[in-house]
């Protein structure tokens, strides 16, 4: 059974935390990286069983914690291409961060199968995710920030 925990959604900061047995991830760090640890913590969620950071886009209000957060923790960012970019160029994401460039391919982390799909945004290269637990049948789908919502 995934667990599905928003930490923060609004225009000052977005993240949310999904796992299952094996661990999990955050969607966007758009808060302080103390501020998510504190937010983590609240929610009974142990930093060391996310193994990975998913970003839908470049945006403060899903970035803003990126950088320290990543780097502290040592945690990959997985973002697509044009993500990356955005964020390098920014200056979020640089030689202390593993950054992993997805597009639409399904990728596994942490046990829980991670499906990229584009999003309609104004932001570089923007994505959304499906993801899918352990069990192989329990799904949560996040998408942000969209001008519409596709097929």
């Amino acid at each position: 059974m995934i667990k599905f925990c928003p930490l923060f959604s609004s225009s000052s900061g977005n993240s949310v935390y999904i796992g299952d047995r094996d661990g999990g991830i955050l969607v966007d760090v758009g808060r302080s990286a103390k501020q998510t640890e504190l937010m983590l913590k609240n929610n009974n969620i142990d930093i060391s069983n996310i193994k990975g950071i998913f970003l839908t886009h470049e945006h403060t209000d899903h970035t803003n914690g990126l950088s320290v957060f990543a780097a502290r923790h040592n945690i990959p960012v997985y973002a697509s291409a044009g993500t990356i970019l955005a964020l390098k160029n920014k200056g979020v994401l640089n030689t202390k961060h593993v950054d992993i460039s997805i597009n639409t391919d399904c990728i596994s982390v942490a046990g829980l199968n991670i499906k990229p799909f584009k999003t309609s945004h104004d932001c570089a290269d923007g994505r959304g995710y499906v993801i899918t637990g352990c069990d192989g049948t329990t799904k949560a789908a996040i998408a942000t920030d969209t001008g519409f919502v596709s097929s």
